[in-house]
Formats: structure tokens, sequence, C-alpha cells
């Protein structure tokens, strides 16, 4: 048998390799010789959480926490999974704790704010949201939520005006944003408003096909599905944008781990498993990439373009 410091070297050279059977094993191995360790504890968690093994990630949470109460990753990963479990008022004590340092700034609002949705607070959920109106991507993100938990709630009227806020320009708004105003417009009648607002988005971003094929959706009678329908979908969403900004701003790891959070909230996200995809296709991480790319539904409107991903 290897000693503590053998399983745990043998475990980061497995990781480095990208060996996730052995760098699970020899973690695994390291943890039982040394179950409260917290060094070793974080790292098998973040990896765990990273790679997409959220039971394993979520009891590693629970032990880490109680070695570490300040753990900010591990808050984040319980009240997700206290969210998607609809223990609402759990996860908003949660997340009250958190001393809102760094990403505690972005991440406590946002899941905040979706906490509240399922208590069925608007009022609360909105001013959790607040703090972000100067902070994300020039507030394109708190607009983007603040829609979408108003929607949730029926004040139509707030939701329009919130996603023409985000909206407002064109060439930075990516196609989940005109894919969640644009179907937001045809479920309440306004075909119409939905025409342009894809037209203008294609004069903008030409030769878009994805947008393409919603142009084509509105000679039909079929009516999109809501954007969110409920409060872990709404988490995911908040989720899903951050680790988007992440992405862009090259802090690829983080944009991971968010982006396994959301999906663990919302398992059928293809945009968001295609968001993962790329994430890992960046890292070289093509074997993965491509497992994720064959999770997607083949239905899905984004079929053709996985499909072309994986070829390549």
């Amino acid at each position: 048998a290897q000693t503590l410091w053998g399983n745990y070297i043998a475990g980061r050279h497995a990781q480095a390799i990208r060996d996730d059977v052995g760098a699970s094993l020899f973690l695994d191995a390291a943890l039982e010789q040394a179950p409260n360790n917290p060094r070793l504890l974080n790292r098998a968690f973040v990896y765990n959480l990273a790679e997409g093994h959220m039971e394993k990630a979520v009891g590693l949470a629970r032990r880490l926490i109680k070695i570490d109460k300040n753990s900010s990753i591990a808050n984040y990963t319980l009240a997700v999974e206290e969210i998607k479990q609809g223990h609402y008022k759990e996860a908003d004590a949660r997340l009250s704790s958190l001393k809102g340092k760094n990403l505690d700034s972005f991440i406590v609002p946002l899941l905040k704010a979706w906490a509240f949705a399922g208590l069925k607070d608007r009022d609360k959920a909105l001013a959790a949201l607040k703090p972000l109106s100067s902070k994300i991507g020039e507030g394109a993100i708190f607009q983007i939520q603040v829609a979408l938990v108003n929607e949730v709630f029926g004040a139509t009227k707030e939701a329009e005006t919130a996603f023409k806020a985000a909206t407002k320009n064109m060439r930075r708004v990516s196609f989940r944003m005109v894919e969640l105003f644009g179907s937001f417009l045809e479920r309440n009648g306004k075909k119409e408003d939905a025409k342009k607002f894809y037209q203008d988005f294609m004069k903008a971003r030409p030769r878009n096909d994805l947008v393409a094929k919603l142009l084509t959706r509105l000679d039909t009678d079929k009516k999109p599905v809501a954007n969110v329908p409920g409060p872990a979908a709404g988490a995911s969403e908040s989720l899903f944008n951050l680790a988007g900004l992440l992405q862009n701003q090259r802090v690829i790891e983080s944009a991971l781990i968010f982006s396994r959070l959301s999906l663990h909230l919302r398992s059928n996200f293809p945009v968001l498993q295609i968001q993962i995809a790329n994430i890992l296709e960046r890292m070289r991480r093509y074997e993965k990439a491509n497992q994720i790319y064959a999770q997607i539904n083949p239905k899905s409107q984004f079929a053709w373009s996985v499909q072309m991903q994986m070829a390549s």
C-alpha cells in the first residue's frame, strides 16, 4: 500500500495527465488515510466538482464544511443542492452566512434571488439582485436575471423592460439572450415583435443559423416552452451566464466549475452542455468534450452543429 503522500502525489500526477480513473482512485485512497485533512478534502472535492461527479462532490462538500465552514465553493455547491431539492430557506441561510468577498459578491445575490423565488417572494428576489446592477457584464446579466424573475412571477411588463435593457446593444448580445427574449415575446403573443428582434440580430450578426431557425419557428403554430420553469432552472441560468462571462475572461477552471453546478440544476440544457464541451476543448480535453456533445438531445436545435463539432 502506498503512503498518504504517495497516493496524493499519484493522484496529482494522474490529474495532470488526464487519467480520470487513476486520479479518482488515488485521491480516494489518500482520503481513506487522512479523512479530515482539509487540503486533501478540498482537492478531492474540487476535482470531483470539475469532473461533474456531482453526487460525490456534494458529499465531499458536506465533509469539508465541517472542517472549514467558510469554504465558499463548498457552500455554493450545497446551496445549489438545497435549491435543487426545494430547500429554499436552508439555501438562503447558508448564502447569508458568507462574507460577500470576491466571487461571493456575484454568486450570493444570484443564488439568493432564486431561493427567494422559491419562497414566492418576488420583492426579495429582485432586491437580492440589486447589488449586481453595475457589476456583471455592464449590467446585462443583471437585467436578464431581473427579466427571468419577473417572468416567473407573471410580471410580463417588467420582464419585457428588463429584456430590452439587456439586449439593447445587439453586437454584444449572445444567442442565449436572443433565445430568451424572443421566446418570451412569442409566448406573450408578440410574434411580430419577435420577428423584428430576430431580424435586427441577424443584421448585426449575419449568418447565424440558430437564429434563422427561430425565425422559421414563427411560421408555425409551435409555442416555445417557458424560459425558466422553476427556481432551480432560474439558478441554473444565472450560473450559466456567470460561467460564460468567466470563460470570456479566460478564467477557464472556474468557468467549468460553475457550468457543472448549473448543469446539476438543469440536466437537459443543450446550450450549457455546449458551453461545457467548449471549455473542455479549450483545455485540450477532446475526448471528454465529445462525451458531453454525445449527451445532447439529438432532437435539439443544436444537433447539427454538435455533430459537425464532434466530426472536427
